[in-house]
């Protein structure tokens, strides 16, 4: 391979991941911790966690005490539409678009959570489902269903 090549390439490839890093801070109470992004706020309201990005339209809930899912419908009622399964961190969620986003439904740790997520946040979402861990055990009623 000629050098001038082989340079240009390596050159190509710090310019377009050098933007590309994002920083992350840790939330933490007695109920979860989990990581998201360092431009975000996160503010506990009772057993859930409402996240804001500070300049921006992001914004995640997360609840973890959803028991199945007919509380997720009646808080969404026909609006959310189930989409399938997709496997996030080696947890199987259950995914739904809802007006101007979209949710996952999953457990991990013997706990039921729900992500709902902001148009554009799906990615955070992702990454919080990734690095959650709950802190108690909730004992669901059911498991989530379809």
């Amino acid at each position: 391979m000629n050098r001038n090549l082989l340079i240009i390439i390596l050159i190509s490839l710090v310019i377009t991941t050098a933007g590309c890093t994002t920083k992350y801070q840790k939330f933490s109470n007695e109920n979860m911790s989990f990581e998201y992004p360092e431009n975000w706020e996160a503010m506990p309201i009772l057993d859930d966690v409402s996240l804001t990005e500070r300049e921006g339209d992001g914004r995640i809930f997360i609840n973890p005490t959803l028991e199945d899912l007919e509380t997720f419908k009646s808080w969404y009622g026909q609006s959310a539409e189930y989409i399938g399964e997709e496997k996030i961190g080696g947890v199987t969620c259950y995914k739904y678009k809802v007006d101007h986003g979209g949710a996952y439904i999953f457990q991990k740790t013997n706990t039921v959570f729900l992500v709902v997520y902001g148009e554009g946040s799906e990615d955070v979402a992702k990454h919080i489902i990734e690095t959650l861990n709950a802190t108690y055990i909730i004992e669901p009623t059911k498991s989530p269903q379809i």
